[in-house]
């Protein structure tokens, strides 16, 4: 093989590795795959409320729930609360549960809420980890049960890095 031959591979060679690498780097920044109904994808635009630097209020079918979450900034692996505050002028709030999903499957993260009086609902001692990948956002959905019907409601919260 002479000399010509031989530069002429190793070009090829690395504009087919720079070619591969840059494919998958931009795969992983544009999520071409479909989402399963209900499931938030990265990249997608959700409009649901973000409490990761403040509280705020979400619909739950005809409830409105204030959310509350403790202490600020929310970090990883740290107990947070998340207080509810369900209103309607209907019939109460039989019980609630919380639910936290990722982009990556981590796991279940599922808890009880537990009813403190006046339309309130805690929910101590949630635990969430920054995914291996280094992903801090999850998505929270709030379930009310109400006269035999279940009523829902999604937030995101991102986690701050370590302080």
């Amino acid at each position: 093989m002479t000399a010509n031959a031989h530069n002429r591979n190793t070009i090829v060679g690395v504009v087919v590795a720079v070619l591969l690498f840059g494919g998958i780097y931009l795969s992983r920044l544009v999520n071409t795959g479909t989402a399963v109904e209900g499931e938030v994808t990265s990249g997608q635009s959700t409009g649901e409320l973000d409490v990761s630097q403040k509280n705020g209020t979400m619909k739950l079918g005809p409830l409105v729930a204030d959310v509350v979450v403790s202490p600020r900034p929310p970090l990883p692996m740290t107990n947070l609360t998340f207080e509810f505050v369900l209103k309607d002028k209907g019939a109460p709030v039989d019980s609630a549960r919380l639910s936290f999903n990722m982009k990556m499957d981590m796991g279940p993260h599922d808890y009880s809420l537990i009813a403190a009086g006046d339309g309130r609902w805690l929910a101590k001692d949630v635990v969430l980890p920054t995914c291996p990948s280094g992903g801090r956002l999850w998505f929270g959905t709030l379930a009310a049960r109400q006269d035999d019907q279940e009523h829902r409601g999604r937030f995101r919260i991102e986690l701050a890095r370590h302080l």
